[in-house]
């Protein structure tokens, strides 16, 4: 039987240069001992944590890192600085790749911490269980989507049932991660990159489920670079409480977004994460049946936080830790959801997993000339009024002179239109008033006195009508009566 560890702890990173090793967890670290406070009170030591580079790091100089650790070449360097007991190992090797923990057990290793997910299929993770049940490892697992604030105030309105039990869950992953995947050997598929998380959530609010539907996209080519699997995956569980977990992830994505929508019987939170691994703000939005809305804005270290939960389970619990088995589940879960992606993806030399919208060629209709679109103007055609015997025009009633200068305006014929002058109209605008100014108002034409007498009017035909003078010899009428006489004069 193992026996606990006993403060204060040192930890070893294996894998400086994979994953995040170096970037996040040695930061987080430094963070979580800088800023703890009374919580590690205690727990760390002075010494500072020792690395071990795997793969391409192996053999690197001890400032290699960048940052304080004591870095060593080989896990016998490691023993001699260590003392495995009280060592807690960072495994950041892929989930693909921990080979390395049969070296960690030979040398008395048994405290590890593992990045989520713990493996990529079930046959990795029956070797990693049956390697801890063999040698009674105490297996810690960080996961920042269940470590952060975000979970934590989600499983307390689970748990107090102020909202009621969880109907739907919407996860959006968008991660701008071409470059990564273009330079990778193997790239793996989408569902191995972000659903993890989401999965893990997913069951720690609703519950074990089961996988309902997956499918994964290719990349979109890229300088005539394509990579299967790897451009997005889409993802529906169903859970046993009746709750249904919908999951979008798009690795191709321009810009980066960790959002995670929770429906519940009384409403409904939108929760956005910190981007990165680094320390950040969180967002959640509250909203109730009855409309209310609660914005919670706080600071958030997921994995700094997850690191001290893990170094307390290591002195104070014997394995296995209880999220041990949910790990495990989503581990499950992705296998069934990469064998139901498989059968769902086309005939290979068909058509390609992704099928991008193909561009459709539209054929433009023929121009139609502008007079053909337009329609034709009608004349402008003021009504007739029956011929009446010439009136001195009256003058203006208060009422007419009270009226509002926009219905006077209103009443003038449009400009670009034309107007046909009748006998009645040349005598209504014989002197028009102009209406533009909305402080005018429109007086009554000035009465102007009779001309002189005109001789008789010759009749058609007759002998006067010969002797007439030409029309082009007559006086330009002047007068409202000589524009009348104007009007009936013969054609």
């Amino acid at each position: 039987m193992s026996t606990r560890p006993s403060p204060p702890l040192r930890p070893l990173i294996v894998g400086l240069g994979e994953s995040d090793g170096m970037a996040a967890h040695v930061r987080a670290l430094r963070r979580l001992r800088a800023e703890g406070g009374d919580r590690v009170a205690g727990m760390f030591g002075t010494e500072p944590p020792v690395g071990y580079w795997v793969g391409e790091g192996a053999g690197a100089e001890p400032d290699a890192a960048g940052v304080d650790v004591e870095v060593v070449d080989s896990l016998v360097q490691a023993t001699q600085l260590l003392y495995p007991g009280n060592t807690v190992v960072h495994l950041c090797t892929p989930p693909g790749d921990r080979t390395v923990m049969h070296e960690l057990v030979d040398r008395g290793f048994r405290l590890v911490l593992l990045d989520a997910p713990l493996a990529v299929d079930r046959d990795g993770l029956r070797r990693l269980v049956g390697l801890a049940e063999r040698y009674r490892l105490r297996i810690g697992v960080v996961d920042p989507w269940l470590n952060g604030g975000i979970c934590r105030r989600l499983l307390a309105a689970v748990s107090d049932g102020r909202l009621g039990a969880v109907r739907r869950i919407s996860v959006r992953h968008s991660v701008p991660r071409l470059a990564q995947t273009f330079s990778a050997e193997q790239p793996g598929t989408a569902l191995d990159v972000e659903p993890p998380h989401s999965i893990a959530l997913a069951l720690a609010l609703a519950g074990m489920a089961e996988v309902a539907a997956a499918t994964v996209e290719d990349t979109p080519t890229v300088d005539g670079r394509r990579v299967a699997d790897m451009g997005g995956a889409r993802l529906t569980l169903r859970h046993q409480a009746g709750a249904t977990t919908d999951i979008f992830c798009d690795l191709a994505a321009p810009m980066a977004e960790q959002q995670v929508i929770v429906e519940f019987d009384k409403g409904s939170v939108q929760c956005n994460y910190p981007l990165g691994t680094e320390a950040g703000f969180a967002q959640m939005y509250w909203t109730t049946e009855n409309g209310q809305t609660r914005r919670d804005i706080f600071a958030d270290d997921p994995l700094r936080q997850g690191f001290l939960d893990a170094y307390r389970l290591f002195v104070t619990e014997s394995w296995p830790q209880p999220s041990l088995r949910l790990h495990a589940r989503v581990v499950e879960l992705l296998a069934d959801a990469k064998a139901l992606a498989r059968r769902s993806a086309p005939t290979p030399g068909s058509i390609p997993p992704v099928q991008h919208p193909t561009p459709i060629s539209v054929q433009q209709p023929t121009p139609v000339p502008i007079a053909a679109q337009q329609p034709v103007p009608v004349p402008f055609q003021q009504p007739v009024p029956a011929p009446v015997a010439y009136q001195q025009p009256a003058p203006a009633t208060a009422a007419f002179q009270q009226q509002a200068p926009a219905e006077i305006f209103h009443q003038q014929a449009p400009a670009a239109m034309p107007v046909q002058h009748t006998t009645a109209m040349a005598v209504q605008h014989s002197a028009p008033t102009p209406v533009h100014s909305p402080q005018r108002r429109m007086d009554p034409p000035t009465p102007q006195p009779f001309p002189a007498a005109q001789p008789h009017m010759p009749q058609p035909g007759s002998a006067a009508m010969a002797a007439a003078p030409p029309p082009a010899t007559r006086q330009i009428p002047q007068t409202a009566r000589q524009m009348v006489d104007y009007a009936r004069r013969p054609a």
